[in-house]
């Protein structure tokens, strides 16, 4: 991050590429989770099967594609925000990210405890069960983080409530990453330097201004559009 910030100064051009790069592979991330959601949700036997939940995906194609791209832009921008998220918390302190993630995945699992769900549904016994239905649940709690697969708001995995609670905490978790991450960054001078037509530019509270200005922009747009 501080060396886009370097990067930002120095070579606006650059920025945008490596920008560009990362919204190609969040876009690829919400491709795949779409797929897997509208996959499941046009099977006419899950469908005959499981009314209740699949089917909300309409019959005629013109309401298909454009619910497609709905699920599509959804999981991008989620991927996109959390990557924010993540990679802000640990420049301020990576133990603040490994403090989050703990306390959230702690949550979720301390709600299937007291709400007697902790079991996953597999067909196991034993001491296995256990070892298991924490590996599943966090495993697939990581990828609702970042993903926000439909198909995982079933009351077999996360459930609808909670599924909807998640997206609206990695909205309040990214603007609380932003607000911290420009709170307590202390920006190396020397990082902030680069040569540019063989003098060096010195980061000036201008830049910083443009840079925070610019977090602010695309984690704002983000969760806009979303």
């Amino acid at each position: 991050m501080k060396f886009w910030r370097v990067t930002w100064q120095c070579d606006k051009n650059t920025f945008y590429r490596e920008l560009s790069s990362i919204a190609i592979s969040a876009l690829c991330t919400g491709f795949t989770g779409a797929t897997i959601s509208y996959d499941y949700d046009v099977d006419p036997v899950r469908r005959a099967t499981t009314p209740a939940f699949y089917g909300f995906i309409p019959d005629k194609a013109n309401c298909r594609l454009i619910i497609f791209g709905c699920m599509i832009a959804q999981g991008t921008l989620l991927m996109l925000l959390r990557s924010v998220s993540a990679s802000l918390l640990m420049l301020v302190d990576p133990l603040y990210f490994v403090y989050y993630m703990c306390a959230d995945v702690g949550l979720y699992i301390l709600q299937k405890l007291l709400r007697r769900d902790f079991t996953h549904w597999m067909p196991i016994n034993g001491a296995a069960i256990v070892f298991i239905s924490c590996l599943v649940r966090v495993t697939l709690k990581i990828v609702v983080d970042y993903t926000a697969v439909l198909q995982y708001r079933s009351a077999y995995e996360l459930g609808g409530i909670y599924w909807s609670m998640n997206l609206l905490m990695a909205q309040i978790a990214t603007f609380g990453s932003i607000m911290l991450y420009f709170r307590m960054d202390t920006f190396d001078a020397m990082s902030g330097q680069c040569e540019k037509g063989g003098y060096f530019v010195e980061s000036t509270n201008t830049i910083e201004r443009e840079w925070e200005e610019a977090i602010w922009l695309v984690a704002g747009l983000g969760s806009a559009m979303w």
